[in-house]
């Protein structure tokens, strides 16, 4: 009996210490994985300051004779550095007519586009028919990416009004174009829609990317709000 009592106290002891274990060797990796992640946010935050300065280098303050081409091109070049011998198509997406009781329901044009300039479209768009848009309007999300829209197609329900882009595209990276007021609602003039018709699926990268795009919106949107009267800039109130 005493043996049994003793065994039994061994066994616990046993299980104490391996539970002990197994918490420390998870404590250690959250730990670890706290610190990557802290890494990873730093680097971010760091790309985001880069690309700012970038965009407001030798440009003034006052947003009306600002080059929203020198913008674009500045970040097809950003984002060739990190993915050389990538084609990439810029264009800005503006809000064409606004259906305050149901946004998706809001219409949407192609304003500018970049570097062929050609391909500015004005035919009219509806939000929630573009799963791009919908989703960032429907979720209120930062962003929209895609690397592979064939693949991403075979397995979700892709919605896109221009029946012609997987001949033009299949990387697709869209960004709201807005910011928040003091009435803590966002003010949303469109979207900053960034694709290439090859994969770009490296997921550090893509981190960079996204926030160089994030960066570029900002910069449009004051642009954009500043001349909002003379271009009769419509906007989403979130």
């Amino acid at each position: 009996m005493a043996m049994l009592e003793h065994m039994s106290i061994i066994i616990s002891i046993i299980a104490l210490c391996i539970s002990f274990t197994s918490s420390l060797k998870m404590m250690i990796r959250n730990f670890g994985e706290y610190k990557e992640i802290r890494i990873k946010l730093k680097d971010i935050k760091i790309q985001q300051k880069k690309m700012k300065q970038l965009l407001d280098e030798n440009e003034n303050k006052d947003f009306k004779d600002y080059n929203i081409e020198y913008c674009a091109s500045l970040l097809e070049k950003k984002i060739c550095e990190i993915y050389p011998k990538t084609k990439i198509n810029i264009s800005i997406v503006l809000i064409n007519d606004v259906v305050k009781s149901n946004p998706l329901e809001s219409k949407v044009f192609t304003w500018f586009s970049y570097p062929d300039q050609n391909q500015n479209d004005k035919t009219v768009y509806t939000i929630k028919n573009n799963t791009d848009f919908n989703l960032i309007v429907e979720n209120n999300t930062d962003y929209f990416f895609v690397s592979d829209l064939k693949e991403f197609n075979a397995l979700e329900s892709y919605k896109n009004e221009n029946e012609c882009y997987l001949q033009k595209y299949n990387t697709s990276i869209v960004c709201p174009i807005r910011k928040k007021g003091r009435d803590k609602r966002y003010d949303m003039l469109g979207f900053l829609c960034v694709n290439s018709p090859q994969k770009l699926n490296n997921t550090k990268k893509n981190d960079i990317v996204v926030n160089y795009v994030k960066a570029a919106a900002s910069v449009i949107y004051d642009f954009l709000n500043q001349n909002k009267d003379k271009q009769e800039i419509l906007s989403i109130k979130q």
